[in-house]
């Protein structure tokens, strides 16, 4: 006698994963027709195919719908296309534009660096372009622009510490960063003490270079997300509508309760990835897992993991430069 298979949430998606992983089609009609079972359970436990899908792949329904199969070639015709078309390479617009040919690059290639460069492009001149395009960016915050900006919120009494603007303001921070070669300097020209609007800023810049290296990680390991796009919190990392991902200092952090006090009300899934701590991963209650950033890092090859160890390292350097720096200040005092 055949024993009956006890469906769970996790046996749903380690099935889609296995389908996916022997590229088989993802249709609802060719699963619907060949894995019922599975097809009725998905849409029993996430609300729809869909659903199931986009929370397992990075897929584009679309593609999933008209069952369209990328392969390298494809990929490269497409990235060529784009050239022949006067259209940017840098990721950050690609992925906007068309998501589809990112997850396939990085399906085929293993990222969208590798399939530029077998497309025949050099990616560090497309790097430049992306550069060149923030740039222009700042340019439309004149000298005026930045300094009215400090001076309105100096006379409000709003914050206007460096970790803060660069958080809520970015673009304004990398303004003042063209404009006048950094934030103090900005600060300065404006006529505000520096002294004024300075906070203990060791974490918060070590937490913006940590979530900026996370965000580059997850493009190294095809890990579509967006950002900050909730209508009231920010998590540092939207991957789905059900699944979140914040990235901490440390495993310890304190804010860590609160974060997930927050966001477990609105999200199926939620990861935090942090630096600092045991390199281990585990569940902290039905909908959060705690993942050290170690971990991450197995899924690399060896020269891109190094280069994100030494990232992490000149971190760690910061923050315990920062610490070294406070304890004698407290000693000397």
């Amino acid at each position: 006698m055949t024993k009956r298979r006890r469906w769970t949430d996790e046996l749903v998606i380690e099935e889609i994963k296995r389908i996916y992983s022997n590229e088989e089609p993802l249709s609802p009609r060719y699963i619907n027709r060949n894995y019922g079972g599975l097809y009725r359970q998905a849409y029993n436990r996430f609300g729809s195919w869909r659903q199931a899908v986009e929370l397992v792949t990075s897929l584009d329904y679309e593609d999933v719908l008209t069952c369209k199969r990328w392969t390298k070639d494809l990929v490269v015709e497409a990235i060529k296309e784009r050239i022949d078309n006067g259209l940017s390479l840098t990721a950050g617009v690609l992925v906007n534009e068309d998501k589809r040919l990112h997850d396939a690059s990085c399906t085929h290639f293993g990222s969208w660096r590798n399939a530029v460069t077998a497309a025949g492009f050099n990616y560090d001149i497309v790097l430049d372009e992306g550069n060149l395009r923030r740039s222009k960016k700042c340019t439309k915050y004149t000298v005026d622009d930045v300094k009215s900006f400090i001076c309105e919120r100096y006379a409000q009494g709003k914050r206007l510490s460096s970790g803060y603007i660069s958080s809520e303001f970015r673009h304004m921070a990398h303004a003042a960063q063209y404009r006048f070669g950094g934030w103090k300097e900005a600060i300065t020209y404006a006529g505000v003490p520096y002294e004024d609007v300075r906070e203990d800023e060791s974490a918060n810049l070590a937490g913006h270079l940590f979530e900026d290296l996370l965000g580059n990680l997850f493009n190294d390991l095809c890990i579509s997300y967006t950002k900050y796009e909730h209508e009231k919190w920010r998590p540092d990392f939207i991957l789905s509508k059900e699944h979140w991902i914040d990235a901490k200092l440390s495993e310890w952090t304190s804010s860590i309760p609160t974060t997930i006090q927050n966001y477990e009300p609105h999200v199926r899934r939620l990861t935090i990835v942090y630096m600092r701590g045991r390199n281990h991963a585990c569940s902290l209650s039905d909908k959060t897992e705690i993942v050290s950033v170690y971990q991450l890092l197995e899924y690399l090859n060896e020269e891109r993991r190094s280069y994100y160890l030494e990232r992490i390292q000149e971190i760690e350097n910061k923050i315990n430069t920062s610490e070294i720096g406070s304890h004698s200040h407290k000693e000397t005092a």
